[in-house]
């Protein structure tokens, strides 16, 4: 999975700033400023300063992650009127520091990957999968996944909204989805990665194939030209469409 090109350039950019000239950098919060910075890049460069030991900026810059997290996932359980908002955003910011800090330690935590290509759909995944949780329907299978980066807590587009789930891309009610999330699991698990990584994209909600660069495609993320895409994708329901008789 690629980034952005644009999300590449800043990583770059940023990367040969002074320690203090990126917190600084980190610290801005107005998304129209030229000078913000995308959480994608911010997100590289904590991973990166944590792999090299340097902890003072690895904390400075995880502190603003998780800050942006917060803010982005308040705003999604809010338009959701989700009960104890408080408390359902602390269980969205505490799975996300489980899987920085199992990444930390070398367990390996390819959703992390969404994360730092998708800052923005990761955290509505994660954000709705919470507000499933909270509504009384199992946690399902999330992988995760853009939109725009702004800091501004009113903006920004969800464009993970349930919609792309897995029970439409499969057929599937959510009783069955709940019935048969273990035998989901085992046949997503079966897939080959490439088939995989497309299939999680499109459950997402991304699209196949843009002729704007700035807009997320799975073509683009994947690096492969449109026809592979939907090769695989074709490949990969044709595997899921009968995953209730696999186990």
């Amino acid at each position: 999975m690629a980034r952005l090109p644009q999300v590449e350039r800043e990583i770059q950019e940023l990367e040969l700033l002074p320690d203090a000239e990126l917190i600084r950098r980190a610290r801005i919060t107005n998304g129209k400023d030229p000078q913000h910075c995308s959480s994608e890049a911010l997100l590289s460069c904590f991973r990166k300063a944590q792999r090299e030991g340097a902890r003072k900026l690895a904390n400075a810059l995880v502190e603003m992650v998780l800050r942006r997290l917060i803010v982005r996932t308040r705003v999604r359980l809010r338009t959701r009127k989700i009960a104890g908002l408080d408390e359902a955003t602390e269980n969205v910011a505490g799975k996300f520091a489980e899987m920085l800090a199992s990444d930390a330690h070398g367990k390996g935590c390819e959703p992390l990957d969404f994360f730092e290509v998708l800052f923005e759909n990761a955290v509505s995944a994660l954000a709705f999968d919470e507000a499933k949780r909270v509504s009384g329907i199992e946690e399902r299978f999330v992988p995760l996944v853009t939109a725009s980066d702004s800091d501004d807590e009113g903006a920004g587009h969800d464009a993970y909204d349930g919609s792309g789930s897995a029970d439409n891309e499969l057929g599937l009610t959510d009783p069955e989805l709940r019935v048969f999330s273990t035998q989901l699991l085992d046949a997503v698990a079966r897939l080959s990665p490439d088939e995989q990584e497309v299939m999680i994209l499109t459950i997402l909600g991304v699209k196949a194939e843009s002729g704007d660069e700035s807009e997320p495609s799975i073509a683009g993320l994947c690096d492969v030209d449109p026809r592979t895409v939907r090769n695989r994708q074709k490949r990969a329901r044709e595997k899921l469409a009968n995953f209730k008789e696999l186990t």
